[in-house]
């Protein structure tokens, strides 16, 4: 009876360790291959903060297999390449709305610029300090002076000394606010 409860006890531990070595060996796997995973969407993830495409890490995503972690890797590829796709769109869109604000950013200055060359009134625009930047045709020939003779000088010289606390009364409101 001594050597057959001896001869179970030990064939008893074989089967523990046997079943412990079988445990861990899948769980060594398992945890490889959910390593593995969760470096392949750690990479993604870096890649999308810096707005970079990620559908060539996709690849990294390929998991064989049918068990939960292939279905897992088999979601976060099909999530990775959907995302791709929208920020393609997404590029596309802001690439044609710039495109097209530019354009009629273009058109508006056509025409301002013509309407400030052509009317009869004089115009001057000048920074807070009064540096005269631009004078229309009208404001040259009131002020008998050229435009290249306007740019640079302060608009404050020109008036008469009695307009001096108008323009700095209009110079400082125009600064405030």
């Amino acid at each position: 009876v001594t050597q057959l409860s001896l001869l179970l006890v030990g064939l008893g531990a074989a089967v523990v360790l046997l079943g412990m070595a079988l445990a861990l060996g899948i769980a060594g796997r398992l945890t490889r291959r959910l390593s593995t995973l969760e470096a392949s969407a750690a990479s993604i993830s870096d890649r999308v903060a810096r707005n970079l495409l990620v559908e060539d890490r996709a690849q990294d995503l390929a998991v064989a297999g049918n068990d939960e972690v292939a279905s897992l890797a088999r979601s976060v590829r099909a999530m990775t390449v959907a995302l791709d796709e929208r920020m393609r769109t997404n590029e596309r869109v802001y690439a044609e709305a710039k495109h097209e604000v530019e354009e009629r950013l273009r058109a508006t200055e056509v025409q301002y610029e013509g309407i400030f060359q052509s009317t009869t009134d004089g115009l001057v625009i000048c920074d807070f300090q009064g540096t005269i930047h631009a004078a229309n045709p009208a404001a040259c020939l009131m002020l008998g002076y050229s435009l290249d003779e306007l740019e640079g000088q302060c608009l404050e010289s020109l008036l008469e000394p009695h307009h001096a606390d108008v323009f700095h009364a209009l110079m400082e409101t125009a600064g405030s606010g």
